[in-house]
């Protein structure tokens, strides 16, 4: 059994190049009987799997805006759900007075430990509704 094993990790290892990765090795040790059932593995090459991809691409697209909670618009990204990205001056200035100014507000904290000299300042931007010169 281990040598088995030993010898698929060397194949895998020792294959190079573009199309060498035919077939994945997946040692799943759990023991539980329906192991198999927990791994699905979707050929990408295969034109039958092709709308499979694009929805794992979509939500893998949808997944990366959430965790760096950006709307698609500021990433110049779009999941085809909208035919556009909408007001983008709206979108940033909430971006930035939602996100931004939040994370500033905790990196700031910083300055309790920090000789004067050393604080950390942040400007605010032309187009925030923060910016006193905005509303001119």
């Amino acid at each position: 059994m281990h040598d088995d094993e030993d010898n698929l990790k060397a194949a895998i290892k020792d294959s190079r190049g573009v199309g060498n990765f035919r077939s994945l090795f997946i040692n799943n040790r759990s023991g539980k009987a329906d192991a198999e059932k927990a791994i699905k593995i979707i050929p990408v090459g295969d034109i039958s799997t092709k709308d499979e991809f694009e929805r794992i691409k979509k939500m893998t697209l949808n997944d990366m805006l959430s965790m760096h909670r950006a709307q698609e618009a500021l990433s110049g990204q779009t999941s085809g759900d909208s035919p556009g990205f909408g007001d983008l001056d709206k979108i940033t200035r909430a971006y930035y007075n939602n996100e931004v100014v939040p994370m500033q507000q905790d990196m700031m904290e910083i300055n309790e430990y920090l000789p004067a000299a050393l604080h950390i300042e942040f400007s605010v931007p032309e187009y925030s509704d923060l910016n006193p010169r905005s509303e001119d």
